[in-house]
This record gives structure tokens, C-alpha cells and sequence, in this order.
């Protein structure tokens, strides 16, 4: 497989069977400044899920995204 160049900032989106694992494994590879959704947030994702990797983002707060504060999906920020 060969690596392609990607536009910064990007937008990871973790909406697979398994979003504690996609977030564990890809959180690590983006760059600072760019973004990770989770969908699911509060039934298969939950922030103890992302412990291992808890120090490289910032949970951005839904009101500051998109005004729904009851959504499904958590925004973060890689620091």
C-alpha cells in the first residue's frame, strides 16, 4: 500500500464495528490540530474507551461545532 499526502487540517471519522479500537489506532497518526468524530458516543464509545490515548486530544463541546447538544457524535481535537 502506498502512503498518500493528506490535507491538514482532516477529519477522521470513527463510525465502524468497533470505534474504541479505531480510535485507539488512528488518534496516534494525525497531526496536531486535526480532528476525530466518534458516532455512538454513550453506547459503543465512551471516554474510558479512549484512556490510552485520552492526552493527545481535546473533546470539543457539540454547542461549539453544531449547536445539537444531544447528538450521537463527539467531536476532538488532536493536540
Amino acid at each position: 500500500m502506498r502512503a498518500q499526502l493528506v490535507e491538514h487540517p482532516c477529519l477522521l471519522f470513527c463510525d465502524g464495528g468497533n470505534k474504541p479500537r479505531e480510535f485507539q489506532t488512528f488518534v496516534p497518526w494525525l497531526q496536531p490540530g486535526d480532528m476525530v468524530a466518534v458516532h455512538d458516543a454513550g453506547t459503543e464509545f465512551n471516554p474510558p474507551d479512549a484512556e490510552s490515548v485520552a492526552q493527545l486530544v481535546t473533546e470539543l463541546l457539540p454547542e461549539e461545532l453544531y449547536g445539537y447538544p444531544n447528538s450521537f457524535t463527539r467531536f476532538y481535537r488532536r493536540r
